[in-house]
């Protein structure tokens, strides 16, 4: 799962992503990556590896320079369903949609 934040601040700010308040620590399950864009604005990405129903949740894109500091939240849900399938015996499958909003 990927999600991004797009950043334009003047002067330049500093950025991260949060979850529960707390900075997200580079690791085998959060990678990040930034896009200086060519206008000035920075996008922000956030690789979320191997995803399961307790990454879904509230993430923070923070920025912040000398004139202030600002977040955006991004919701992260999914919905899994369990379905019977009866094929001479019964089968269970999980099957899981993951969404992201902004």
């Amino acid at each position: 799962m990927v999600l991004e934040c797009l950043i334009s601040a003047e002067p330049a700010a500093t950025h991260y992503w949060t979850r529960d308040s707390l900075p997200i620590a580079e690791s085998t399950k959060y990678t990040t990556e930034q896009f200086d864009e060519l206008d000035g604005r920075v996008t922000l990405r956030l690789n979320i590896r191997h995803l399961q129903p307790n990454d879904y949740g509230d993430y923070q894109c923070v920025a912040g320079n000398r004139l202030g500091k600002i977040h955006k939240t991004v919701t992260l849900y999914g919905l899994q369903t369990l379905f019977l399938l009866a094929i001479v015996t019964s089968a269970i499958v999980w099957h899981t949609l993951q969404h992201a909003t902004f």
